[in-house]
């Protein structure tokens, strides 16, 4: 439950007074602790960890949302505030992380908490790479939904140049949200397997384990095996354990949480540098399911205009194509 990833990065900087380390993973178990205990009012999940992180919970954060106090924000306005000087946004490097940010909406129809993910400026060419990728993000999803697949990011709406045109996102739902104030449990695979010694692992493995011992069931252990399998033939080199999450019902029992981080890690910028000189087409996948969904994600990129023709000459070429 302890934050990780990109805002684990930034936690101790955002909430200096808990006089946490800098680099999470120097983190001790009771820092890890305090933090959720202290600050832990909106991390992933399902519960909330001691009497402050509540009381912020009831005092501050759940009355905004009920009143309608946090609105569907200027998305474009919201990341340039987050990455202006001396602001949180600005207080360290990512640690290999690409930045988002939380945002609260409050609808009249179907209020929901969010991820937006987003690019750098679209002026330079590590910006147009990364609306790129978030683009192709969205149609993974949609080759993945078409399929049988719940993602978090079908909806091609999910996608978007933000107000001023500065910058690109991508607006994913919260799985571990439910309405405007509803949680669920939850958890990435890396937890799960760092708990039984199978961190090693690759997701298709650490869920064929958790199968065995009766804790998921074999169809989602199945589907967990050809997510992987179109990730490898697409070219998403980021599909490890914290990339696969599972959900927890009321009663314990786990599923598979809809799938999110799919694109085409193998054309994103490494250091300052674009890998495009180094992209050398890969094998083909063999099982016949996998086919088609490369198939249909291969339909879905040609007929999308907004998409970069470099681009889609390039992931052409990684195929094969």
């Amino acid at each position: 439950m302890a934050p990780a990833g990109f805002i684990g990065a930034r936690f101790a900087q955002a909430f200096a007074e808990l006089g946490l380390p800098t680099q999470r993973q120097h983190w001790s178990a009771r820092q890890c602790l305090e933090a959720l205990s202290l600050r832990g009012e909106d991390l992933s999940g399902n519960l909330i960890v001691g009497e402050v992180s509540r009381e912020r919970f009831e005092a501050d954060f759940a009355p905004a949302i009920r009143d309608g106090r946090l609105k569907r924000s200027d998305y474009g306005r919201v990341v340039e505030e987050f990455l202006a000087p001396g602001s949180f946004g600005k207080v360290s490097s990512l640690g290999g992380e690409r930045p988002k940010l939380v945002l609260h909406s409050v609808g009249a129809t179907n209020p929901r908490d969010a991820l937006l993910k987003f690019t750098p400026p679209l002026s330079t060419e590590h910006g147009v790479r990364w609306k790129n990728l978030l683009l192709f993000e969205s149609l993974c999803a949609q080759a993945l939904e078409a399929n049988g697949i719940s993602t978090t990011g079908a909806n091609p709406k999910t996608f978007q140049v933000l107000p001023g045109g500065a910058r690109a996102g991508l607006l994913l739902p919260r799985f571990d949200r439910i309405g405007l104030l509803g949680r669920r449990g939850a958890s990435t695979l890396y937890w799960l397997a760092l708990t039984r010694g199978e961190f090693e692992l690759e997701a298709p493995a650490v869920m064929r384990s958790l199968a065995d011992d009766g804790l998921v069931t074999r169809d989602d252990a199945e589907r967990v095996e050809l997510i992987h399998a179109f990730s490898h033939a697409i070219g998403n080199t980021d599909a490890h354990l914290g990339n696969y999450g599972l959900l927890f019902d009321r009663f314990g029992h786990a599923s598979l949480a809809p799938v999110f981080d799919v694109t085409a890690m193998v054309l994103a910028p490494i250091a300052d540098e674009l890998p495009d000189a180094r992209v050398s087409p890969r094998k083909a996948p063999i099982d016949p399911r996998v086919v088609r969904w490369v198939e249909r994600l291969v339909q879905l990129v040609r007929d999308e205009d907004r998409l970069d023709q470099p681009f889609k000459e390039l992931w052409f070429r990684y195929l094969g194509l």
